[in-house]
C-alpha cells in the first residue's frame, strides 16, 4: 500500500512538474495585423505560409543555450513604432491563457510546448488535406500524417539534429466551438497548470479588465495583474470588511461595498504605496543573504514612517489647514468624543512642548481607532458607551497603561452592543454586522498598540527619532483655535538583514488593520521616482512569482522601462535577469514576453529574441524579419539602433531644431545672405549646432554665400577707387 501511495506521488509530481512554453502565435485579419508570425521559442522559427497552406518549421542555427540563465526558459521582446500593436498582442496572449480558442478571432495557430510535445492549435481553415508540414526544408503531406485515437488531431514524430519533435495538429472547428465552447476553452487555454503575471503602467480601466479576476478565480486560474489600475482597484476593495457591509450600509449608492461619497473621501491610493512598501520589504527580507541579485537594484538605505494627524473625514472640513503647506496636529475637544479618548488626549498633549517618540506613535494611533469607530457605530449605541464610561476610573500614568484601558473600553462597547434588541429581521443582521465589525476593529488596534509598545519600539538600536516642528490646532464646537507649535518625532529606520524583518512584520501587521482612516505614510529616503518605479517592478514580479501556484510561469511586461533615466534603461534587464535568476526561486521555469521602445533593451538580446512590427502603407501591420543594414542586436550601438527606421525613420533630431536648420540652409542656398535672416543671426545659430557634419555643411555653404557676395563687394571698392581718382585729379587741377 505504502508503495501504491509513493507511486501516486511520484505520478502526480510528474503532471505537476511538466514544462508548458508559448512558442508560437500566429495573427491573421485581426484588427490590422496581416499574417504575423510571433515566434517565441528561442531554438525553434516557425512560420505559416497562407497562401500555400504550409506550416514550416527550422531549427534556429545560431540559438544560445542558457543565455537568460537557469531559471528562465525564453525571453522574447516586442518592438515597433506607437501604434502598430504591441499592447494589443500582449492582451491577446493574456485572452489565450484565460479562454484560448473559445474567442474571437478563430484565424489563429497557437503552438505550446509541453516537455517534449508541441501542441498545434489551428483553425480548419488554415490546414487541410492538401496543407504539407515543412521540417528544416523536407515537406510531409498533411493528410498523411498519423492520426489519433482522439478526433481531429494528428501526429507527426520526427528528429531535428539533437531533438526529437513530437508534434500534435489539433483542429478547432466553428462546430466544435457552437457544440461545447467551454470544453474548447479548457483544452486549448494557455493557463492550464500555468501562472500567469501581467504588468502595465498605463492605465486600462475597462470593465472588461476588471472582471478578469473573478474569471479566473472561477475557473481555478492562476493570474496575478500587476497593472496600475487593478492595483487602485484592490486598494479600494481591501476597505470592506464582508459581503454583508453593502446591504446595511446607510447609503445605498455602493461600489464594491464602498459609497459613491465616502469612495473619494478614501486614501486608497496611499494603500497602493503601503501595498508597495510591504512588497519590497518582503523581497529584502527574503534575499537578504544573496547579495549578487541585488548588485545594481538602488537598494534603500532608510525609511521614515510619516504621519497625517488629520484624517481624511475631517481633512475635508479644514481645508484651511493648507496655509504655507504646514503639518497641523490636531486636537478634538468635542463634547461628542469618547470619555477616554479625551483623557488619552490630555496625557499626551495638555502641558506639552514636545512629544516622544513613542507618545506620538501612539497618539495617531489611537486616534485612527477612534475615527473609524465614528464610521461603524450609530449615534444612539455611542450615548449608551459614554454613560458606562461614567462607571470607570481610567488611570493614565504611562504609556503602558493605554493597554488596560483600551480592554476596558472594548469590553463596554461590546456590552452594549449585546444589549440592542431588534424586533425585524434586518435589525438583527446590522447588529450582528456592526458587532462584528466594532470587535475587529478593536480587537486589531488592542494587539497592534500593544506590538509597537512591546515589541518594535524596543529595536532602539535601528530607530532614530527625528524632530519635527508642527502647529498645534485645538477644536471645539467646531471652533478652531492655532495656539502653539508643538515637537513630535518621528521613526527613522536604518534597514539591515534584522531592522528589516522588524520593519516588514511591522507594515504587514498595520496593513492588516481594519477600517479607511490610516494615517501612518512610510517613505524611502533619497530614491527618486525612476528608482522607486524599478524597485517596485523588481520587487512585485519577485514575490508574484514566488506566490504563484504553479512551477511554470508566463510573464507579459507592457513598457516596463517607462518613466526610468536611460541609465536605468540600460540596467533594467541586467537587475530584472539577475531577481529572476535567484536561488529563491530555482523551482520557478519563466517564460518573459515584453513589448519596448528602448534601443537599451534591444542591445541585450539576440536578434531571434525579437518580434519587430512594421505598420506597412495600407495600413496592415506585419513582421518584419530583419533589421535592415543591421543583421544583429546583441550588443549593438545605441546609436545604430536609434538610426535604425524602426526608431526614427526620418532622423535623429528634434523636429522643431530640424526645422530651424531647414531655414537657416534654404537662406544660404537661395543666395539669401543678409536677407530675411541677418548674418550674425546665421554664424550664432552654426556655432550652436552640436551634429558635427551638418555643422560643417552649414559653414561651407556660408562660406561659398560670402564668396559669391566678393564681386559685389569688388565692384563697390572699384567704383570707390574710380571717384576717389577723379577726386585727385580735380584737386591736383586745381593746385595747378
Amino acid at each position: 500500500m505504502a508503495l501504491f501511495f509513493l507511486y501516486i506521488i511520484i505520478i502526480f509530481k510528474l503532471i505537476k512538474d511538466v514544462k508548458k512554453l508559448l512558442v508560437y502565435y500566429f495573427l491573421n485579419d485581426h484588427r490590422n495585423f496581416k499574417n504575423c508570425d510571433l515566434n517565441f521559442s528561442n531554438n525553434l522559427n516557425f512560420n505559416y505560409d497562407k497562401e500555400n497552406k504550409k506550416f514550416i518549421i527550422k531549427k534556429n542555427e545560431n540559438f544560445l543555450k542558457n543565455y537568460w540563465g537557469v531559471n528562465l526558459e525564453s525571453v522574447t521582446t516586442i518592438a515597433g513604432n506607437n501604434g502598430v500593436g504591441k499592447t494589443s498582442i500582449l492582451e491577446s496572449i493574456k485572452n489565450r491563457f484565460l479562454s484560448g480558442f473559445a474567442t474571437l478571432p478563430l484565424d489563429t495557430i497557437l503552438v505550446v510546448k509541453k516537455d517534449e510535445f508541441y501542441f498545434i492549435y489551428y483553425s480548419e481553415k488554415f490546414l487541410d488535406e492538401k496543407s504539407f508540414i515543412v521540417i528544416n526544408d523536407n515537406q510531409y503531406c498533411f493528410s498523411k500524417l498519423q492520426l489519433s485515437k482522439e478526433e481531429n488531431i494528428k501526429i507527426l514524430n520526427i528528429s531535428m539534429g539533437n531533438e526529437d519533435l513530437k508534434l500534435q495538429f489539433h483542429k478547432v472547428t466553428n462546430k466544435s466551438l457552437e457544440e461545447d465552447s467551454n470544453e474548447i476553452r479548457r483544452k486549448t487555454r494557455l493557463g492550464n497548470k500555468r501562472s500567469l503575471i501581467f504588468y502595465t503602467s498605463h492605465w486600462n480601466y475597462s470593465i472588461y479588465n476588471r472582471n478578469y479576476e473573478k474569471f479566473t478565480k472561477t475557473n481555478n486560474l492562476d493570474y496575478i495583474d500587476l497593472s496600475v489600475s487593478h492595483k487602485v482597484d484592490s486598494s479600494v476593495n481591501s476597505f470592506v470588511f464582508d459581503e454583508d457591509e453593502a446591504i446595511f450600509s446607510d447609503d445605498m449608492r455602493i461600489v464594491n461595498g464602498v459609497s459613491n461619497n465616502s469612495r473619494i473621501d478614501l486614501d486608497y491610493l496611499y494603500e497602493l504605496k503601503v501595498g508597495e512598501i510591504r512588497t519590497t520589504l518582503r523581497y529584502l527580507n527574503e534575499s537578504a543573504n544573496d547579495k549578487s541579485i541585488n548588485e545594481n537594484l538602488i537598494i534603500p538605505e532608510e525609511i521614515k514612517i510619516y504621519y497625517d494627524f488629520i484624517t481624511s473625514e475631517k481633512r475635508k472640513e479644514s481645508i484651511f489647514f493648507n496655509i504655507d503647506s504646514d503639518m497641523y496636529l490636531r486636537f478634538e475637544k468635542k463634547d461628542e468624543n469618547f470619555f477616554f479618548e479625551q483623557i488619552f488626549y490630555r496625557y499626551i498633549l495638555d502641558s506639552k512642548s514636545k512629544i516622544e517618540l513613542t507618545e506620538t506613535m501612539i497618539l495617531i494611533l489611537v486616534e485612527n481607532l477612534f475615527s473609524n469607530l465614528s464610521h461603524i457605530l450609530p449615534k444612539g449605541i455611542t450615548e449608551k458607551i459614554k454613560e458606562s464610561e461614567k462607571s470607570v476610573i481610567y488611570n493614565l500614568i504611562r504609556n503602558e497603561d493605554i493597554i488596560p484601558l483600551l480592554r476596558k473600553f472594548s469590553e463596554i462597547s461590546l456590552n452594549e452592543l449585546e444589549n440592542l434588541t431588534f424586533k425585524k429581521k434586518i435589525e438583527k443582521e446590522r447588529k450582528r454586522v456592526i458587532k462584528t465589525r466594532v470587535e475587529r476593529l478593536l480587537d486589531d488596534y488592542l494587539n497592534f498598540i500593544q506590538y509597537v509598545l512591546e515589541d518594535f519600539l524596543k529595536n532602539a538600536e535601528y530607530i532614530t527619532a527625528e524632530p519635527h516642528i508642527v502647529h498645534f490646532a485645538q477644536v471645539d464646537k467646531n471652533k478652531v483655535s492655532i495656539n502653539e507649535k508643538i515637537e513630535i518625532n518621528i521613526p527613522a529606520i536604518k534597514l539591515n538583514n534584522v531592522s528589516t524583518k522588524y520593519m516588514y512584520s511591522f507594515v504587514e501587521r498595520y496593513n492588516r488593520l481594519t477600517g479607511k482612516e490610516k494615517s501612518l505614510h512610510f517613505v524611502w529616503r533619497n530614491l527618486s521616482s525612476g528608482e522607486i518605479h524599478l524597485l517596485n517592478l523588481c520587487t512585485s514580479l519577485y514575490v508574484s512569482i514566488k506566490d504563484s501556484v504553479y512551477k511554470d510561469v508566463l510573464i507579459l511586461l507592457d513598457e516596463a522601462e517607462i518613466s526610468l533615466h536611460p541609465m536605468l534603461q540600460k540596467k533594467i534587464m541586467s537587475i530584472l535577469l539577475n531577481i529572476l535568476n535567484s536561488s529563491e526561486l530555482q523551482e520557478k521555469k519563466i517564460q518573459i514576453i515584453l513589448s519596448t521602445h528602448s534601443p537599451f533593451v534591444l542591445s541585450e538580446l539576440p536578434f531571434n529574441s525579437l518580434i519587430l512590427l512594421k505598420k506597412e502603407d495600407a495600413g496592415n501591420v506585419i513582421v518584419q524579419n530583419e533589421l535592415e543594414n543591421t543583421p544583429s542586436t546583441l550588443g549593438a550601438n545605441i546609436h545604430d539602433l536609434f538610426s535604425h527606421s524602426f526608431f526614427l525613420s526620418d532622423g535623429l533630431i528634434g523636429e522643431y531644431a530640424k526645422g530651424k536648420i531647414n531655414e537657416v540652409a534654404n537662406n544660404l542656398l537661395n543666395n539669401n545672405l543678409n536677407e530675411v535672416l541677418d548674418q550674425d543671426y546665421i554664424e550664432k545659430f552654426i556655432n550652436q549646432i552640436g551634429e558635427p557634419i551638418i555643422k560643417a555643411r552649414l559653414i561651407e555653404l556660408y562660406d561659398q554665400r560670402r564668396i559669391l557676395n566678393k564681386p559685389k563687394e569688388m565692384d563697390s571698392i572699384i567704383q570707390d577707387i574710380e571717384r576717389l581718382k577723379i577726386q585727385l585729379k580735380n584737386l591736383e587741377e586745381k593746385r595747378d
